[in-house]
């Protein structure tokens, strides 16, 4: 009994202890022990450089040059603020031009993409609760409101054949354009999926 509860411990220390590593570290153990393709790892990698952003200015924010926090300081008013901050990000890289010269300048977020930030983060978040690396719930008194998609515009069958029998010879590149978007708009996929299509 006595090994059984010194190990019960030493596993609870070792959660402890992660939880006061970086939030990028515990992040990276996250995608690691995640299934997740490339393309999603990217998108989580993007969230991380998000998060360290975050991170310089709450440090310019607060005037100490090594502000940092962990997983067990992400509570309901770390994630509120990170949300604005991802909504005015655009705004405060002006404001702070020194976090953001590596970076390519950043454009005002939609809701949609604000979202999407967050829902990951949650999955993050949530993982590293089933960890013990945090008691928090950042993200239950928190809202976060469906994606918002505008309504699809439909060519008619005139339109589609006006396209098709347009000239574009001289202009192979438009050319591609034009085929690829009528390929796409009868098989319903995205250029993207296109793109990885392979003959």
């Amino acid at each position: 009994l006595k090994v059984y509860m010194d190990s019960l411990d030493s596993g609870s220390e070792l959660a402890d202890n992660r939880s006061m590593e970086p939030i990028e570290a515990i992040y990276e153990l996250y995608l690691s022990n995640s299934d997740f393709s490339e393309n999603r790892r990217k998108q989580h990698r993007v969230i991380i450089r998000d998060l360290l952003r975050y991170q310089a200015y709450k440090a310019k924010m607060s005037r100490v040059s090594l502000w940092q926090f962990n997983i067990a300081d992400f509570d309901i008013h770390t994630a509120r603020d990170f949300r604005f901050f991802l909504e005015q990000e655009h705004l405060i890289q002006i404001q702070y031009p020194e976090i953001y010269r590596e970076c390519r300048p950043i454009e005002k977020r939609g809701k949609n993409t604000v979202l999407a930030k967050l829902s990951a983060l949650r999955a993050f978040v949530n993982w590293a609760n089933k960890e013990g690396m945090t008691t928090h719930h950042p993200f239950q008194g928190m809202k976060l409101d469906d994606s918002v998609y505008g309504e699809p515009y439909l060519l008619t069958v005139e339109e589609i054949s006006q396209l098709k029998r347009t000239r574009l010879h001289r202009h192979p590149m438009l050319e591609y354009y034009r085929d690829a978007f009528l390929f796409q708009s009868a098989v319903g996929c995205r250029l993207s999926d296109l793109k990885a299509f392979r003959a």
